[in-house]
């Protein structure tokens, strides 16, 4: 017997209202890398992530609302 898994999810743009998540997201990747040696950002630019929202080039997967 074969069992099939579909979930239901979407692409869409963010918004203002995700930007303590973007922000969060991005704090603990560099908490992540900088702990096994690959410190690759200082700092988030939040000016820019604001820009980028603002011009539909961020995106979030989104599963059941």
């Amino acid at each position: 017997m074969q069992t099939t898994i579909t979930e239901e999810i979407e692409i869409v743009h963010t918004t203002n209202n995700d930007l303590q998540n973007i922000f969060w997201l991005f704090e603990q990747a560099m908490k992540l890398q900088g702990k096994n040696g690959y410190k690759v950002w200082n700092n988030i630019g939040k000016e820019g992530l604001v820009k980028d929202i603002e011009n539909g080039l961020q995106y979030k997967i989104v599963k059941d609302n």
